[in-house]
């Protein structure tokens, strides 16, 4: 990206994002957004919304089990509104059930970092 003064600067991140200045000084900038910034799953009760986070990629794999080695269950699409029922941990990170609003009986688990917990009002 360039600022307004012609420089340009190379953006990474996702939640949180750097800046760095290409050629130049090489200055840094480092933006937090504690609004977006993906929570312990732990701390939010269930049928809370999450927002569904590609990480830059269009779609987010979900799972059968709540394992990496699992059933895929299907594609979410990043930026997608669901219902988070249920959180557990295991050896591979924390997962959360989530499902479709309106929708029962499908068993979707998504690893906890690619999911942005919802505050309400948002």
């Amino acid at each position: 990206m360039r600022d307004e003064q012609g420089r340009l600067w190379l953006m990474s991140g996702h939640h949180s994002f750097e800046l760095i200045e290409q050629g130049g000084d090489g200055n840094r900038i480092s933006v937090s957004s504690l609004r977006s910034k993906a929570a312990p799953a732990v701390n939010h009760q269930a049928h809370s919304k999450v927002k569904l986070s590609g990480h830059g990629q269009p779609t987010v794999t979900l799972y059968a089990k709540p394992n990496y080695g699992s059933a895929i269950a299907g594609m979410g699409v990043s930026g997608e509104t669901l219902d988070k029922l249920e959180c557990t941990s295991n050896s591979q990170g924390t997962w959360c059930r989530v499902g479709y609003p309106g929708q029962s009986g499908r068993v979707l688990w998504a690893p906890s970092g690619s999911l942005i917990f919802l505050g309400d009002g948002e």
